[in-house]
């Protein structure tokens, strides 16, 4: 009930990377009406790299873009990705940093400098800040989403654990579906706001 309050009709479905002209980002330019936001969560092989672009207008974040690069080269996301934080005026993109994303994080960075691009190491303390915000954001209906059961499907998959040792954690069970790839995406772009 929580998901589906926030979903609308009028929010664009998913893009995959192939997908994505000059016309198409031009359109998503134009849909952009506050300040924009990106959280990417990086991927190669066995998950999904997802891209989240957020409009924040007022204190509601408004999904304007969600684009998969499903098993693409490294070189090929950072190439897009700075092609949209020029094209979209991204005011800051906040960056998985964990393995795999880290050179690609801190390129970004020495392009664009910290103010525009943050890396973010997914620790347990962070993974629960991620997590506690986006849940807030989603109680207090402050975002709008398509919708779009795989984007549903990865706001359910992740889940609070306590280990025997007392520490909370959330994540996800790796499927053949992702890792919960849209919900870490969507929750650093939610980061990238503050």
């Amino acid at each position: 009930e929580m998901i589906a309050a926030c979903q609308l009709d009028s929010i664009p479905k998913e893009i995959e990377y192939g997908d994505l002209t000059d016309e198409l980002i031009a359109k998503i330019a134009a849909s952009i009406e506050g300040r924009s936001f990106g959280g990417f969560d990086i991927a190669r092989r066995k998950d999904l790299t997802v891209l989240d672009i957020e409009d924040q207008l007022g204190d509601v974040f408004w999904n304007r873009a969600t684009i998969l690069f499903p098993k693409v080269r490294l070189t090929t996301q950072k190439e897009m990705l700075w092609k949209l934080m020029d094209k979209l005026n991204l005011e800051r993109v906040c960056i998985d940093s964990t393995g795999m994303g880290l050179s690609l994080g801190e390129d970004t960075v020495e392009k664009y400098g910290q103010y525009r691009a943050e890396k973010v190491e997914f620790t347990l303390k962070v993974k629960q800040d991620l997590a506690v915000r986006t849940r807030n954001i989603f109680e207090d209906r402050r975002t709008r989403i398509a919708v779009c059961q795989k984007l549903r499907d990865d706001l359910h998959a992740v889940k609070k654990t306590t280990t025997a040792a007392g520490n909370i954690r959330f994540d996800a069970e790796r499927t053949d579906k992702g890792h919960a790839d849209r919900f870490w995406a969507k929750s650093l772009a939610f980061m990238a706001s503050d």
